[in-house]
């Protein structure tokens, strides 16, 4: 385990610090993971409810399979998504997950540097244009939730996103904090708390085909004990090398997330997350890819929720789905437990 993180942590250095290389190819990413909604132009209705134009609906469902332990083949839904997307006027929008209610939100743009989101919103930390935080190596581990944050990362309060120049946005928050039973330490996953909590993000596409964020959370969670969490994440478009052939058929995405827990006499300690994942699409019936993550629950204190993920993919589209075969191996610091999964994801876009 500490080969594969030191492994990970340079990988990072040495791709954060070779940015200056990248460039972009005219080929986009195909990301079936991603379940943000078609922004498909629509007729303008002369009756019925007015809309400007645009309504999206997606459907995601993922059926996974426990490939060990005593049950060794039984498929079970994770998880069934909704997802609405309207364009209720030239500056108003809403977007919201029906069935679970993960997030619902109105955004209103007033100007075209300027946005207020108020709901129940994403929370702007770390690379969410998948919804999911990847920190761990995974989004959805064997008991369907979360590795370091959950597999959607809501709460309810208010963002305004600034834009910054043509290549910046700069995200500003504040919402109910992360959740911490009596005399316990804050849960990272289960994130409904009553305290409240604020942070920034900031975006940055200084070069074409990349995107770097850095992220800032702080609450108080605990008669003044503090939270502090901090990430970094980048990704590219597809083409690493422009002028090398091969390489214009991969993508790198990778990123890391720490957060500080202050817990006074009984000793402060640290979570921390990361992933490294490398897409091609040199097969043109889909896309392949890889991700590796690890994950520490307490600096201080080793244990089963310790992990490493590795999981490998097949994402292609068919008709108006897009399908995903995935299969997962985890692996425990402790106790290693048979919970590697094989994963199949359908969405549907009308």
């Amino acid at each position: 385990m500490n080969v594969g993180k030191v492994f990970l942590r340079v990988s990072c250095l040495v791709f954060l610090l070779g940015i200056s290389l990248l460039a972009r190819a005219d080929e986009q990413s195909l990301d079936l993971e991603t379940e943000q909604p078609l922004e498909v132009n629509r007729p303008v209705q002369s009756t019925g409810p007015r809309l400007m134009g645009r309504a999206d609906l997606t459907v995601d469902v993922s059926e996974v399979n426990h490939t060990g332990g005593s049950t060794p083949f039984q498929f079970k839904n994770y998880h069934f998504f909704l997802f609405l997307k309207a364009q209720a006027s030239t500056k108003v929008t809403f977007f919201a997950e029906f069935v679970g209610r993960y997030f619902y939100e109105i955004k209103y743009s007033p100007w075209t540097w300027l946005s207020i989101h108020l709901g129940k919103i994403i929370v702007p930390f770390g690379n969410t244009d998948n919804f999911h935080h990847l920190y761990g190596g995974t989004s959805i581990n064997a008991s369907g939730s979360g590795i370091m944050f959950p597999n959607i990362w809501a709460a309810s309060g208010i963002q305004t996103e600034w834009g910054i120049g043509d290549h910046s946005t700069l995200d500003v928050y504040a919402l109910s904090g992360i959740n911490a039973a009596v005399g316990s330490d804050p849960d990272f996953t289960n994130p409904a708390g009553k305290t409240p909590a604020a942070g920034i993000r900031w975006t940055s596409r200084l070069l074409s085909g990349l995107k770097v964020l850095g992220s800032f959370y702080y609450e108080t969670w605990s008669s003044g004990k503090s939270l502090f969490l901090a990430g970094l994440d980048a990704s590219t478009d597809y083409s690493l090398l422009a002028s090398v052939a091969v390489l214009k058929h991969f993508r790198l995405g990778m990123g890391a997330a720490i957060g500080f827990i202050e817990r006074g006499s009984s000793g402060d300690f640290h979570k921390y997350g990361d992933y490294i994942e490398l897409a091609s699409n040199v097969i043109r019936l889909g896309e392949l890819r890889a991700r590796y993550g690890t994950y520490v629950n307490n600096n201080r204190v080793k244990s089963s929720l310790d992990s490493q993920s590795l999981n490998v993919a097949w994402l292609v589209p068919i008709d108006v789905m897009k399908l995903m075969v995935e299969y997962q191996w985890n692996f425990e610091a402790i106790n290693e437990i048979h919970n590697d999964l094989l994963r199949v994801m359908v969405s549907l876009d009308f």
